[in-house]
């Protein structure tokens, strides 16, 4: 029994031996994975605060980007109210300006007589009797101007004609000479109109009126079918003022006696 028990404390020795040897042999591994372990951790936790870091780059420039376009958007909304402030105003003094003229023309009317009121208000034109007697230059063109409106073209004519006489240094001369040769071009009266027309380029070269009265020229040879006449006008329209509604106008013309073969 003695030499039994002996040999069974020596198995238990030999086997607790073994654990501890396996056990020294797995410690080199384990350290290795310890030791692993940390930098693993480390490196994901590193790539974590680099998205983190990486978005809120994102979201500051966002922002910015933001905050730039709602400072544009502003700018915007400040322009457009100066806009609309500056033409309330224009259209104030617009108002202020053509209320201030109708009492200026009334007020002549009301000094000139009974005829002259009558006149403004419907009635015949006496040859040679002014729109207005009495009244200023400027009243006195817009009176006839007023004819020309309502269509009262001889009536029209007659007070452009005497506005003329009775104010030759006036600075409406120009137009006033424009819209008595307008008054003969829309009865038709081309015979009467070239003339007309052509005197407003004469006898006032630098008028802002010469482009519309070369067109009218134009127009009124092509009407009595004078076709070289007619192109002549147009062509010095479309050259000579190439931004304006005149020469557009003729150039339009001119591509319509293209098309027609003249």
């Amino acid at each position: 029994q003695s030499l039994h028990g002996i040999n069974a404390v020596m198995g238990i020795a030999a086997v607790e031996t073994g654990k501890d040897r396996r056990k020294n042999l797995m410690i080199p591994g384990q350290d290795i994975q310890r030791r692993r372990h940390p930098l693993a951790a480390g490196a994901v936790q590193g790539h974590q605060i680099g998205l983190v870091h990486i978005g809120r780059i994102d979201i500051l420039a966002r922002l910015d980007q933001l905050q730039t376009e709602l400072q544009s958007i502003r700018n915007d909304v400040e322009t457009l109210q100066h806009d609309t402030e500056m033409a309330g105003q224009r259209q104030r003094e617009l108002y202020l300006d053509v209320d201030g003229r109708l009492q200026g023309i009334e007020k002549a009317a009301l000094a000139a007589g009974a005829g002259a009121v009558a006149v403004y208000e419907g009635s015949a034109l006496a040859p040679g009797q002014l729109p207005l007697p009495g009244g200023s230059d400027r009243e006195n063109y817009d009176a006839a101007f007023e004819l020309l409106k309502e269509g009262r073209y001889e009536e029209a004519a007659s007070a452009f004609e005497q506005f003329m006489a009775v104010y030759p240094e006036s600075t409406l001369m120009d137009n006033a000479q424009y819209w008595l040769a307008e008054t003969y071009y829309v009865t038709q009266d081309y015979a009467a109109a070239l003339p007309a027309f052509q005197k407003v380029i004469s006898e006032h070269p630098g008028s802002r009126k010469v482009p519309d009265a070369l067109l009218k020229i134009g127009y009124s040879n092509y009407a009595l079918s004078k076709w070289a006449a007619a192109r002549k006008s147009l062509t010095a329209v479309a050259t000579n003022y190439p931004e304006t509604t005149a020469a557009r106008l003729a150039g339009q013309r001119l591509d319509q006696m293209k098309n027609e073969g003249h």
